[in-house]
């Protein structure tokens, strides 16, 4: 990342003249220094926000068909904000659907703008009705060529891999919803052999790793980042 350091330059720069001046002029020198070094800093922190894209967002909202407890779900978001905000990418968290808690009118007022992506949270059965991957904790629908904007998260099976593993079922929930939302900005099948977009995961794989050390690659990261920018 390209770094702007311009306040170090106009404290040098005035150095030596406040060297010589007297009491009067030195205090109404200092007052400029520092509304100089204010101002310069406060530019340079935006210079750098802009260039290192932290203004790029992308918009999810989570469809609880589970009924996790809030706290869960929100710290969930919070460890998946995590995720994306190393790759300079914010997420903006639309209101959790709760189908069960809602009136069909709700549910429908409630659908999103079209460029929201949709995490939907299914429980065992739902997932053998819709037939997803029988051996995933979680799917993106996506197709070659076209970008998907759902990915499903089967819960049950979270759970049952988080106890084996001996994680937290919040943190392999984090990761889970951490990389089919990577699926639904990449190209299909986008893999790596390691980090958040690892294709296959054992057991074995899981209690040796470390959530905190999960990321995305730098390829991958560049990628969301320029489809994100895109996005209208």
């Amino acid at each position: 990342m390209k770094e702007i350091s311009v306040a170090p330059c106009v404290r040098l720069g005035l150095a030596s003249i406040l060297l010589a001046s007297t009491e009067a002029e030195d205090k109404m020198r200092r007052a400029v220094v520092w509304a100089v070094v204010l101002f310069a800093t406060k530019m340079s922190a935006a210079m750098t926000a802009a260039e290192s894209g932290a203004d790029l967002a992308v918009a999810v909202r989570i469809h609880d068909y589970v009924a996790i407890p809030p706290g869960t779900l929100v710290r969930a978001q919070f460890l998946v904000s995590e995720y994306y905000r190393t790759i300079q990418v914010e997420t903006k968290w639309r209101a959790i659907m709760r189908p069960s808690e809602q009136s069909g009118e709700a549910h429908k007022a409630l659908g999103g703008e079209v460029q929201d992506l949709t995490v939907i949270i299914v429980n065992q059965s739902m997932a053998r009705q819709m037939r997803l991957p029988a051996n995933a904790v979680g799917s993106a629908a996506s197709a070659p060529g076209a970008s998907g904007r759902i990915a499903y998260i089967m819960y049950d099976r979270v759970v049952a891999a988080a106890l084996g593993a001996g994680w937290e079922t919040v943190d392999l929930m984090s990761v889970v919803i951490a990389h089919e939302i990577g699926h639904l900005l990449l190209p299909w099948g986008s893999h790596t052999s390691a980090g958040l977009m690892r294709k296959h995961w054992r057991m074995g794989d899981l209690r040796r790793v470390d959530r905190r050390t999960l990321t995305f690659s730098d390829d991958h990261a560049e990628h969301i980042r320029r489809v994100l920018r895109i996005v209208p």
